[in-house]
């Protein structure tokens, strides 16, 4: 049996706007748990920061976090 390994890596930071929010998405300084550091902000006010294991997901749960808010 072959086993597959999927490995991400990012090279710099990624920046999106989405509904006026700011997404930062960087990689995890901790390299023994690796993932990725993500954030979101409103007018240079970090709101929230979490890790994710993949860049779709970090970008997925900053949109979820996004959207939450505006209800």
């Amino acid at each position: 049996m072959t086993s597959h390994q999927v490995v991400e890596h990012l090279i710099g930071s990624i920046e999106e706007e989405f509904e006026g929010y700011e997404i930062y998405i960087e990689n995890n300084p901790d390299d023994y748990r690796g993932g990725y550091e993500w954030s979101v902000c409103k007018d240079d006010e970090m709101l929230v920061s979490d890790l994710a294991f993949s860049i779709e997901s970090a970008i997925t749960e900053a949109k979820d976090f996004i959207l939450a808010l505006k209800k």
